[in-house]
């Protein structure tokens, strides 16, 4: 299941899938240029992982190790920033 985030400035978030393991996928498309950060976040705001990503590709993360529960994936760029709820089951 690919799931499509808020569409802000035509930039795009996808996560999939969601809910997942801990394994999952990020892409950003969009008429954006540059690379963005991605951040994921816990349910208090901290941040867990930061990256960048190139729009248009691929990262494949893994964590495993999560807890069960809800996450924030942010993807921010000079002028953009979208954010997805990513739900991790074991």
């Amino acid at each position: 299941m690919k799931i499509e985030a808020i569409n802000q400035s035509e930039m795009k978030l996808h996560v999939y899938p969601n809910p997942n393991i801990g394994k999952f996928s990020l892409e950003v498309c969009g008429p954006v240029s540059d690379a963005c950060l991605v951040k994921m976040l816990d349910n208090r705001g901290v941040v867990l992982y930061r990256n960048k990503i190139d729009v248009n590709k691929l990262l494949n993360v893994d964590f495993i190790d999560l807890s069960p529960g809800s996450y924030t994936v942010m993807v921010e760029n000079e002028t953009t920033d979208v954010r997805h709820e990513v739900i991790v089951q074991k």
